[in-house]
């Protein structure tokens, strides 16, 4: 990114608990799980960071639709600004490519998509800010 957050005005967590409803069973509350935002570490000397399901609408139909109106994205910092209550996400989106020749089949017989880190013209991620309760 090249520019530093205004810490003072943010707060910042490498990993977060969320839960869903179970899709089968509304009325159920699934178990919290945790996704990773964590950067670069003498651990994890790559960083580790969670991919999920977006949704830019908050009624969101997944996974009854498959991936269709939805994307695919990496969680790469969770947020909050300070004086407001909606907490934050940066992502890195994702494209569904073509299978690599002599996957297609394995791939589709599994159900299964193959994805690539979208990518500006210049070799930037492309990315942006989304409500994290939209994941």
């Amino acid at each position: 990114m090249g520019h530093s957050l205004p810490s003072n005005r943010l707060q910042i967590w490498a990993k977060v608990c969320v839960q869903v409803h179970d899709y089968h069973n509304p009325r159920n509350v699934k178990p919290a799980q945790t996704m990773n935002a964590a950067p670069l570490s003498k651990e994890h000397p790559h960083g580790l960071y969670d991919s999920a399901v977006f949704s830019p609408a908050a009624d969101s139909n997944w996974p009854d639709q498959g991936l269709n109106g939805h994307m695919v994205v990496q969680l790469q910092l969770v947020f909050c600004i300070l004086g407001l209550e909606e907490f934050l996400a940066y992502v890195q989106c994702f494209h569904i490519t073509s299978s690599p020749t002599g996957h297609t089949t394995d791939a589709a017989a599994a159900g299964l998509h193959v994805l690539k880190h979208a990518m500006r013209s210049n070799g930037e991620h492309i990315g942006g800010i989304i409500p994290l309760s939209h994941i």
